[in-house]
């Protein structure tokens, strides 16, 4: 092995994986939003008094707008920093969240997911930015990885029963 190359190994095994805790932060906020919604909707049918097509119209909301936007969070992120672009785009997330949330109707609810769908849709590329501009080599290849299969998986409706909570298992005793 050669200098250079025990060098790029070396420099390799420095990087720390404290940004990949925030990555996958990322990651899971926007996974969970998805998840949660189709769980809440009956709830939310009954909440609000309208048709489940009504309150699925902000599934439906969230999902155009991130698909339309991504190549614009993506021009975002080449103009201003991942990294600006990223918190700027999870302070959005969340404040839509907050706004779902509390939502008094159906039409604000339909609205804060369309917010939460655009935030997504720049935080999305930020995400590949961020782990572009952090790691390199091998240590990118597991981070994109992580990213793309392995953090969904770890959604609270798709934990193994023996890995969950009683109550989310819908077991009042094991609480």
């Amino acid at each position: 092995m050669t200098a250079q190359a025990a060098a790029y190994t070396e420099a390799q095994t420095r990087e720390s994986w404290v940004p990949m805790i925030a990555i996958a932060l990322g990651q899971m906020i926007m996974s969970y939003n998805v998840a949660s919604l189709p769980v809440a909707l009956s709830g939310m049918v009954n909440s609000f008094s309208v048709p489940p097509t009504t309150v699925a119209s902000g599934i439906v909301a969230y999902s155009m707008l991130v698909a339309g936007f991504v190549m614009l969070g993506a021009k975002l992120i080449q103009r201003f920093g991942a990294l600006q672009v990223f918190r700027l785009a999870v302070l959005a997330f969340c404040g839509a969240q907050v706004l779902m949330t509390f939502s008094p109707n159906a039409a604000l609810m339909i609205t804060a997911q369309g917010l939460s769908g655009a935030s997504a849709a720049v935080i999305v590329p930020s995400l590949v930015a961020l782990i572009a501009e952090n790691y390199r080599g091998e240590q990118q290849a597991t981070a994109i990885g992580a990213l793309g299969s392995a953090l969904p998986n770890y959604l609270p409706g798709e934990l193994p029963d023996d890995q969950m909570p009683g109550r989310a298992r819908g077991d009042p005793k094991r609480a």
